[in-house]
Parts: C-alpha cells; structure tokens; sequence
C-alpha cells in the first residue's frame, strides 16, 4: 500500500521528539565493538521516568472510567456483551475488564463503576 503525500509531512513534534531519544539512547556499542544492552533500570534513569507497567494501569484504569460513563455508546455496550458460544478448554483468557479490577483492588477502590459514573464534572 504506497503512502500518501500528506501522511509523509504528518510528523509531529512529538513523534521526532521519540525518534531522537530512540537514536540518541537506543543500543550503543562498547569498548569490544559490541552491542551493549540497557537495562529497564538505566533507560528510566535516562529519561526520568517511572516504571512503565504504572503507565500502564493508570491509562487503563482512566480508559475505563471513559467506557463505563458511556452508556448508550457502542464502546460500552461492547464491553457489556456476553458471547453466545462456550468458552475452549484450559485456562481463561484474561480479559480487559478482569485487568481493570484487578488495578482497582490494588488500589483498594471496590466500586470503581460506580465512582465513575458519580463524578463531580
């Protein structure tokens, strides 16, 4: 599929911001001209950042509050609905919405729906 002309000059700041940190902090080689690999520990200490899988839940949990004040949205009713078929044997797959629980007991909010759909606009 060839790339339109506009979605060439598309780029954002942002997006040469993440480029130049992937070029200026990506693999380095060493003194043996080998590749030298970076730690989770040393990247966050590079960019001063906290760990990612925080990142992580707090962006889900914020998604879900999204989700859950919207009734009568495709996006909720999705997430609502209850397959017809069985599930395969083994082990269940995690689901989105277990993952959300599962940061909110974390946490120690037991009635995360309910607090979103209460909030204070």
């Amino acid at each position: 599929m060839p790339v339109e002309r506009g979605h060439q000059q598309n780029r954002t700041k942002k997006d040469c911001y993440y480029l130049k940190e992937k070029y200026c902090y990506g693999p380095k080689r060493n003194e043996e001209n080998t590749y030298e690999r970076r730690t989770s520990a040393g990247l966050r200490a590079i960019f001063n950042e906290t760990n990612i899988v925080g990142i992580l839940k707090s962006r889900r949990i914020s998604w879900a509050g999204h989700v859950w004040r919207a009734e009568g949205q495709i996006v909720h009713n999705i997430t609502l609905w209850k397959p017809d078929k069985k599930r395969p044997r083994g082990r269940p797959r995690q689901r989105w919405s277990d993952r959300v629980k599962d940061d909110l007991k974390l946490m120690g909010i037991r009635e995360g729906e309910r607090l979103a759909k209460n909030r204070e606009v």
